[in-house]
């Protein structure tokens, strides 16, 4: 091909040059631009329409979950979970067939997941199977073996990219901390993520402690505070382990406690309710006391409790499935460890008024709308809280646990110990 050279001016030549420069930056810019978004879009809601909830062992070890066993999961609220399948190949086909029949996703935990000759093939065996969520790699890692897990990971999504790799993170229980290889639970955090790469956080802290009288675990609100950070720094949603199996030093899980845990985690922007644990653990301890389902299949009353806070978290799915948090204060005589105090509140609020043990504020919005999140501080004891108007020609509506919308009039409300309230106010 033949080119023919034409003289062109000095001013036209220089900008041509800066047009190219321009174009190229603009490129440039339009490809990180991109980049950033794919970090903060590519956790996908396994659970679809629904909120994610999910319980550790479902299911007792290497067998065939009967149809009963899965309704009664549907009926507690639960559309995921874990089970343990040692080296039966054929039974966890069998397990997620069946899981698929109850629009059920799976976690499989498995020696044969922990062998990484093995791993692959596994991978590749189950990976069309359409009730597979992923594979379970390790609970409460340390610090230096994060790059361990990253192995597993890649060796999963090389041979099926729509797994997760699951592993869960250990929030640090008072000063515990440094047994986990950091000095805090947000080094930790930001190692973790820098190393494996994760779409999404699980993390567990369980809040209600007895040791010493019944109190709240000192860095509880701080785990939050730093996994809401995390989301806004990173685009990474978190997901939180909730009580309902009695374990010294935790309190004794019943409604009042769970729901508190539940909804502290949800004010802070929980993305994903995961339950420890389901069914008692085959290797039962003398301090292991009870769990929702025991050995047989029976009920026990933390089952009823457990499923009357999932069916609230369902029925409030507008509210925090996908929400983003705009801001989370506290009220009180002390501050939590880490947190903030209450200094402002959007309109048409003004003021809130809470007893000596505090609320927790979160501002939530989700699509068009806006939403106050009160909480609780105290599990023991009730707590009045008043709030006033800086616009009092908006109307005001609070949700109830149901979902149901009320318009609110007078906003002073009771706190039953540990509870919460829900207001929209645009």
């Amino acid at each position: 091909m033949r080119f023919s050279m034409k003289k062109i001016s000095m001013p036209a030549f220089i900008g041509c040059i800066l047009a190219i420069i321009c174009g190229y930056f603009l490129s440039m810019t339009t490809s990180i631009r991109v980049q950033a978004q794919q970090v903060r879009t590519r956790y996908v809601n396994p659970a679809g329409e629904d909120f994610p909830i999910w319980g550790w062992y479902c299911f007792f070890s290497d067998v065939l979950p009967a149809d009963s066993s899965f309704q009664q999961l549907k009926d507690a609220g639960f559309n995921m979970g874990m089970q343990t399948i040692h080296t039966d190949t054929t039974l966890m086909k069998e397990v997620l067939r069946k899981a698929k029949k109850y629009d059920f996703k799976m976690i499989i935990q498995s020696g044969m997941v922990g062998n990484m000759t093995r791993l692959p093939g596994t991978v590749r065996m189950l990976k069309d199977y359409p009730a597979l969520l992923g594979y379970f790699v390790m609970d409460e890692p340390k610090m230096d073996q994060f790059p361990l897990c990253r192995q597993y990971k890649d060796i999963i999504e090389h041979n099926d990219p729509k797994a997760w790799p699951y592993v869960n993170l250990l929030a640090c229980w008072d000063n515990a901390g440094k047994a986990w290889g950091s000095d805090d639970f947000a080094t930790y955090v930001e190692d973790f993520i820098k190393v494996f790469q994760p779409s999404v956080l699980s993390v567990d802290h369980y809040p209600v402690i007895t040791t010493d009288g019944v109190h709240i675990s000192s860095r509880f609100y701080n785990t939050y505070e730093v996994l809401a950070q995390v989301y806004k720094d990173h685009g990474i949603p978190f997901w939180a382990f909730m009580d309902c199996t009695a374990l010294a030093p935790m309190q004794w899980p019943d409604e009042t406690n769970m729901r508190f845990a539940v909804f502290a985690a949800l004010a802070y922007g929980c993305q994903g309710i995961e339950w420890w644990t389901y069914t008692l653990p085959e290797s039962n301890k003398e301090d292991w006391k009870e769990a929702p389902v025991m050995p047989g299949g029976k009920r026990t009353p933390i089952w009823y409790a457990m499923r009357n806070v999932n069916m609230e978290v369902k029925a409030l799915k507008d509210v925090f499935l996908g929400c983003s948090v705009v801001d989370v204060a506290h009220t009180g005589a002390k501050l939590p460890l880490g947190t903030k105090r209450l200094s402002s509140l959007p309109a048409p609020f003004r003021r809130l008024d809470s007893g000596d043990a505090g609320v927790l504020v979160s501002h939530i919005s989700n699509k068009d709308k806006e939403y106050l999140v009160i909480l609780n501080h105290d599990v023991e004891k009730s707590q009045r809280i008043r709030l006033t108007r800086s616009d009092n020609t908006r109307p005001i509506y609070q949700l109830m646990p149901t979902g149901e919308e009320r318009r609110a009039a007078d906003l002073s409300y009771t706190l039953s110990p540990g509870n919460y309230i829900i207001l929209r106010f645009r």
